[in-house]
């Protein structure tokens, strides 16, 4: 009992100086943000900063990390074939979206890179994986259209989330599954 309430002392103290850090990153570059400013916005004395991190990029590594490591989980579990792209693409971003840190990260700073690209991995990886891409050469035009898909689709997510628009997730996710699977020629199609 005495090892899970230090387990959540040590979360809520890490939860307050990443909540913190992506307030800053709102106004501040990350190289010019002091760990003065981040603990007193985070109402953490600097000996307990140290406790947990190295220095202030390793706070913001530790937001990627978390995200990335609940994506490559999710990626993992999920199945996929046409009939299940929809809820493959819902089910990858939603982990972003319920990932509130990251959420703010990608909403309201330039500092989600990182994020992204290890999303992009992820997928491609797993997408070559299923689909046993075996090398460049005899496979080309699949990896390539792994590659575009992967690349459209986590952009185009990127800039939905940005927006911050009220639009569900589900319709967004139909929308990139109608995209992969009927190009653009269905879009030509409504108008």
């Amino acid at each position: 009992m005495g090892e899970t309430l230090i387990d959540k002392r040590i979360l809520k103290t890490k939860n307050k100086l990443k909540s913190a850090l992506v307030e800053l990153l709102q106004e501040k570059k990350l190289d010019t943000i002091t760990i003065l400013e981040l603990t007193e916005k985070a109402s953490i004395n600097r000996k307990t900063f140290y406790l947990h991190y190295k220095n202030i990029p390793s706070v913001l590594n530790d937001i990627e990390e978390n995200v990335i490591n609940e994506l490559k989980e999710k990626i993992s579990t999920l199945e996929l074939d046409i009939n299940t792209l929809e809820q493959y693409i819902y089910s990858v971003f939603n982990v972003i979206l319920e990932n509130e840190l990251a959420k703010h990260l990608i909403q309201k700073t330039n500092y989600y890179k990182h994020i992204f690209m290890s999303l992009e991995k992820l997928l491609i990886d797993d997408l070559e994986r299923r689909y046993k891409v075996e090398n460049e050469f005899s496979t080309a035009p699949l990896k390539y259209t792994i590659a575009h898909h992967v690349f459209g689709t986590t952009r185009l997510f990127c800039h939905w989330l940005k927006k911050d628009t009220n639009e569900d997730l589900h319709l967004f996710s139909r929308f990139i599954t109608s995209l992969v699977l009927n190009g653009v020629s269905e879009l030509f199609a409504v108008r």
